[in-house]
């Protein structure tokens, strides 16, 4: 998506109600983008299985309070308290992590 639609998006006069899911929906695609360059990455530089799932952990944890900060207290309130926003997208990052990390690794290293 382009940067243009994504803002007419955020500045489009929405009901109340609507406001909190699309911010919703822009944190679950920021993190599955996330999960799949973070899998490509991995996969690229040959980084071993328990080393690359401490890595995804660790920008999960540091993607959540990015988030956090970005939106803010009010911002927080509208989508539904903490809990919320860190279990947004959660297994849609770790699985496009491990998607991305097993197609790229498989694609650049083959079985001869």
């Amino acid at each position: 998506m382009s940067k243009l639609f994504i803002d007419d998006l955020v500045k489009a006069k929405h009901p109340p109600g609507s406001v909190s899911r699309l911010s919703l929906t822009y944190i679950y695609w920021i993190k599955v983008a996330s999960g799949l360059l973070l899998g490509f990455i991995v996969a690229s530089t040959r980084i071993p299985l328990l080393t690359g799932i401490s890595i995804a952990i660790f920008v999960y944890i540091a993607l959540h309070y990015v988030l956090k900060k970005r939106i803010g207290e009010s911002g927080l309130e509208d989508i539904g308290g903490e809990r919320k926003l860190a279990m947004e997208g959660i297994g849609s990052f770790f699985l496009a992590y491990i998607f991305a990390s097993i197609l790229l690794y498989t694609l650049l290293y083959p079985v001869s």
